[in-house]
């Protein structure tokens, strides 16, 4: 009895191990791998999920140059460009709310340039305005983006 217990015991545990070596290990990807990519200008960039609440500029820019994920420090706003590529690309990327987006180029008079995600509409918005002695900042939503490959530019001399 104990010799076919043994048996069984031994078959069983070589079942297991051949299951267990022709089951193919699955990568485990980092948060940083998850997150969407898009293509601009021959760039590649990483964009990170929305902030969660609206942010006035100079927080928004803040948050973005702060931001990291699974060690990777370096992100940013994105410009105008980039912000109207990610608007173009925003059903492939994900994760945008309705709603207005910073970006970090600004004009002549300070104004920095804003894509509406719910109407498709664009320009440069004001940052805020004096209200007596209050200063009223407007808040939207932002995306930080990674960079990660430039485009190698070759000048003509």
């Amino acid at each position: 009895m104990k010799k076919i217990e043994f048996i069984i015991a031994m078959t069983i545990a070589t079942i297991f191990l051949i299951v267990a070596v022709s089951c193919k290990k699955e990568e485990k990807l980092s948060d940083y791998e998850k997150l969407p990519t898009f293509n601009h200008d021959g760039a590649t960039y990483r964009v990170a999920p929305s902030s969660a609440v609206k942010l006035d500029f100079y927080a928004a820019k803040d948050y973005c140059e702060h931001y990291s994920v699974s060690g990777t420090t370096g992100w940013r706003m994105p410009n105008r460009a980039e912000l109207i590529e990610m608007y173009n690309q925003q059903d492939k990327i994900g994760g945008f709310y309705d709603g207005e987006y910073w970006s970090e180029t600004r004009n002549s008079e300070g104004d920095a340039f804003v894509v509406s995600f719910s109407a498709g509409s664009s320009g440069y918005y004001e940052l805020g305005y004096r209200y007596y002695s209050d200063s009223i900042y407007f808040k939207y939503y932002v995306r930080p983006i990674f960079v990660e490959s430039n485009p190698i530019v070759v000048v003509d001399e």
